[in-house]
């Protein structure tokens, strides 16, 4: 072999030694951006199961700020108890979908949203109950209902805190 050919030989060597190199390195960024859009798309469900059940608690709030403090002088009207259930539809609606990508995280995670939604389907039923029986003022009725909202304020409390748990896990 001449000197040439060995030239062209180490040139050769080089460019295939480049040429594997790159494509290593393209294999690892492809591998790395798909790791990051998986990392993404699981916060993105996390913030969905989160904005949910904070959605809930506002609803929750606006309950309590439309009837009186005290039990005693309670006089929850029929427009309220409409208005509230007409309030709590599109996040019941929504529960279907945020109970199934909740199992992405875990039966854990999945429970608590479970619980949630079911909370939230009781506490429509009792307040949907009380204006069929057309009976407002049934102290019976109003605890059931405030039972029914306490039930669901302290579930969806510990669903926030169980995804945020999770957001937290990811990012360290």
């Amino acid at each position: 072999m001449t000197t040439s050919d060995w030239i062209t030989l180490g040139a050769a060597i080089l460019v295939g030694g480049g040429t594997l190199f790159l494509g290593i390195m393209a294999w690892r960024a492809i591998r790395q951006s798909r790791s990051l859009q998986k990392a993404e798309k699981r916060e993105r469900l996390l913030n969905e199961i989160i904005e949910w059940a904070i959605s809930i608690r506002v609803i929750g709030f606006q309950f309590q700020l439309s009837i009186p403090e005290s039990k005693d002088k309670l006089r929850i009207t029929r427009p309220t108890l409409e208005k509230i259930i007409f309030a709590h539809q599109i996040p019941r609606q929504k529960s279907i979908y945020i109970t199934h990508i909740a199992r992405i995280f875990g039966e854990d995670l999945h429970t608590h949203a479970k619980v949630v939604s079911d909370n939230l389907s009781d506490l429509i039923y009792a307040m949907s109950d009380s204006i069929l029986k057309q009976n407002l003022k049934d102290p019976a009725d109003a605890d059931k209902i405030f039972e029914r909202e306490k039930a669901l304020k302290e579930s969806v409390e510990l669903l926030i805190e169980k995804a945020t748990d999770h957001k937290v896990r990811t990012i360290k």
